[in-house]
């Protein structure tokens, strides 16, 4: 999944009305919204030798409320789940997991609801 298939995916969720912003969020944007970041990637073999990379994706949802940013967090992860890649009928990619956290940032302002995706690409 690239960058741009991802934006596509978590701007689909009209609660955000289309406020996703790539590595993180301004300083006076309206909540809620989203940012999406690549933390992590990696080439990796399969045991019959196909050559694949491994990426994880962050995406942190913010709110001004923690039942919003958890309702907005499951719609995000339905966008997510289950999305694969074919060409030629082969699958080429997947998400492989989606995991949560929740972040507070201790400013009693807004707190944040991070998934971490995995996927994985031929």
């Amino acid at each position: 999944m690239r960058d741009a298939e991802l934006r596509v995916r978590i701007a689909s969720v009209a609660g955000l009305g289309g406020r996703v912003y790539a590595l993180g969020i301004p300083a006076d944007a309206t909540l809620p919204a989203a940012a999406y970041q690549l933390v992590a990637s990696e080439p990796i073999r399969s045991l019959n030798g196909v050559e694949m990379v491994r990426r994880q994706w962050r995406i942190t949802i913010h709110a001004e409320q923690i039942a919003q940013a958890r309702q907005l967090a499951e719609q995000v992860r339905a966008a997510l789940e289950g999305w694969s890649a074919r060409a030629g009928g082969i699958e080429i990619a997947r998400v492989e997991d989606i995991g949560e956290s929740l972040v507070d940032f201790g400013d009693g302002q807004a707190v944040a609801v991070s998934l971490s995706v995995v996927v994985t690409e031929v």
